[in-house]
């Protein structure tokens, strides 16, 4: 009897929920179409730009167009037109320092997009120097990681604000496969208040981004503290590491700074609060999605051997 009545209670809880479910159709709203256009470009190539457009919410991909026309003007004058291959629009000119490059693109059913930005002056680093197992830090796990540090020395005259980034990577020699490979880092908090000003070392940045608001000297020295775990492998003897360092333009700064926080907010997610509200991503392109951004860059080999 007892038996019957749990299944009674048991049954009428189930015939309780499936009548409290209700099958909703959510419409999401549409989103205007637009012209996405993407390109990064610095002097010792020319320039080469993505066309494509936007998509749907629930959908994903790249949708490259290959019937736009691309106009690249300098300072104001028009240098040419750009022509299409291997998917992207390439020019026959190279960028050159201090100019202003402005790209018109017009494409069937889309309405006309531009962009402009500056080549910022040559990167100047003066001096890099390399310590490995510079700190041993030890995370919430328990377990421990080690530090090393790149000490850069950069010259900047304080004229005008300028925004610089620095990348790092591990080259090494794998002896089971008899090549190279090329290693990015980790990024660690250190005290440098440079660094620290930009507020994203938490968020897993995959390159340093910052100013020379904060500096107090024509020549500047800059501490990345970082961890790979290749140069902490007993096996691994000798490696390189190559420092990227790049002045690079505003519009080119706010691009990456927001891309880390979207990339940092869209691959975690909280298992009690959700997902949290999505960063935008900063664009400079008029009627349109994407970047348009200038950098210069100059790259500096550190051989370190046990």
């Amino acid at each position: 009897m007892k038996n019957i009545f749990y299944l009674l209670i048991f049954f009428t809880i189930a015939i309780h929920f499936v009548s409290c479910t209700k099958t909703v159709d959510y419409h999401f709203p549409e989103t205007e179409n637009k012209l996405v256009i993407n390109s990064f470009f610095t002097t010792d190539s020319t320039f080469k730009i993505l066309v494509s457009h936007t998509l749907p919410i629930l959908q994903s991909g790249t949708p490259i167009i290959n019937n736009a026309e691309v106009k690249l003007y300098e300072n104001g004058v028009f240098k040419e037109n750009l022509s299409y291959s291997d998917h992207f629009y390439h020019s026959v000119a190279k960028p050159v320092i201090g100019n202003n490059y402005k790209i018109e693109v017009t494409a069937p059913n889309y309405p006309q997009v531009s962009a402009n930005d500056t080549m910022p002056d040559n990167s100047q680093l003066l001096q890099t120097e390399f310590i490995k197992d510079f700190d041993i830090v030890t995370e919430n796990d328990g377990q421990t990681d080690n530090i090393s540090r790149l000490k850069c020395l950069i010259n900047d005259n304080l004229q005008i604000k300028r925004y610089y980034e620095i990348v790092v990577y591990i080259r090494y020699w794998d002896d089971y496969s008899q090549q190279y490979y090329l290693e990015n880092v980790g990024y660690n908090k250190n005290n440098d208040e440079i660094i620290n000003n930009e507020n994203l070392i938490d968020y897993y940045p995959d390159s340093i981004i910052f100013t020379n608001e904060l500096f107090n000297s024509n020549q500047q020295n800059i501490n990345v503290d970082f961890f790979s775990g290749i140069i902490s492998e007993v096996g691994i003897q000798n490696f390189q590491v190559i420092v990227v360092f790049r002045q690079v333009s505003k519009n080119y700064y706010e691009y990456r700074k927001s891309l880390t926080l979207h990339q940092y907010f869209q691959n975690n997610d909280d298992e009690i609060w959700g997902s949290p509200a999505p960063v935008d991503l900063f664009t400079n392109i008029q009627n349109g999605e994407g970047v348009f951004a200038a950098y210069n860059e100059v790259r500096d080999t550190i051989n370190y051997q046990n």
